[in-house]
């Protein structure tokens, strides 16, 4: 399996890899590392695995909110399409932590982005979402969140504008599994290791585990929902915290807590960041805005 270096990216589409290979792709030079494929789905709830989440207040239904992709002849609820995100990056965090802190040879970096896959004719929530994540080797042009950022939109335009179809699991996607067949894109995230806590360098020396280091995902969905998923904060008992600019109560997620907030993406300190994931939003989805 070859890998290529950031800057050599946008001259070829990445091929969709399947799980049963040894090795997980990832854009940038050297050789492979191991492969830790994140699994199609998470289990149905992470609660059950991973108990503690942040206290907090649930926010008011949002209004005029998009539909969601239909599942199994009926419209998906927005709220259900929200918690599974959630459920699905807080999975992927995981294991964007435990590929960087199990690579060898070539080093993953400490930012990845992941795209996220509504199955319409699934029959069960559970199984409704999947992710295409991209994972870079680690190195000058990977060590900012932004520059990384802005380098995946440039690979997507460059796509958009080369090929007759475009399509993110594959021009921009480094692992993007098996998913059913009809699957439409719901939505774009990152993962980042690098958080207000300390650089995962320094991180990784005072924890047992790399489900145990901080890291911090944020995700924009199709509906203009965005969501910030704040893992292991540190001086908190607490697995993650939950903040969402559209409200994620619902009856299978009432247990769930979380923070409304309406004013998310004006935080001074992540403000570039939510700028620049809409901008690759906008390049993945296109300007029908279903995308592929």
């Amino acid at each position: 399996m070859g890998v290529e270096h950031p800057s050599a990216a946008m001259a070829r589409p990445y091929l969709r890899q399947p799980r049963a290979t040894a090795t997980f792709p990832v854009a940038g030079g050297g050789q492979p590392g191991p492969r830790h494929a994140v699994p199609d789905t998470p289990p149905p709830s992470v609660s059950g695995s991973q108990p503690r989440y942040a206290p907090a207040a649930a926010g008011p239904q949002q209004a005029g909110e998009q539909p969601s992709p239909a599942v199994d002849g009926r419209r998906l609820g927005p709220v259900v399409v929200r918690n599974r995100a959630v459920d699905l990056l807080l999975h992927a965090g995981g294991k964007h932590a435990e590929h960087v802190w199990e690579s060898r040879g070539t080093a993953v970096a400490v930012h990845a982005v992941m795209f996220l896959y509504a199955d319409p004719q699934a029959a069960d929530a559970g199984q409704a979402l999947f992710i295409a994540p991209r994972y870079l080797v680690a190195g000058p042009e990977s060590a900012q969140l932004a520059g990384v950022l802005a380098g995946v939109t440039r690979n997507a335009l460059h796509h958009r504008l080369a090929a007759d179809s475009f399509d993110a699991r594959i021009h921009l996607a480094t692992n993007a599994g098996r998913m059913p067949d009809g699957v439409v894109y719901a939505g774009t995230a990152i993962s980042t290791l690098d958080t207000d806590a300390g650089p995962f360098t320094r991180m990784r020396r005072l924890v047992s585990s790399p489900w145990e280091a901080p890291g911090r995902c944020l995700i924009e969905l199709v509906d203009g929902t965005r969501i910030a998923v704040d893992r292991n904060p540190p001086g908190e008992p607490v697995r993650a915290v939950v903040r969402s600019t559209s409200t994620l109560e619902g009856a299978r997620y009432a247990s769930r807590p979380w923070t409304h907030a309406p004013d998310l993406v004006r935080e001074p300190r992540a403000r570039t960041v939510w700028w620049l994931l809409h901008l690759l939003h906008l390049a993945v989805a296109g300007p029908e805005g279903g995308g592929r």
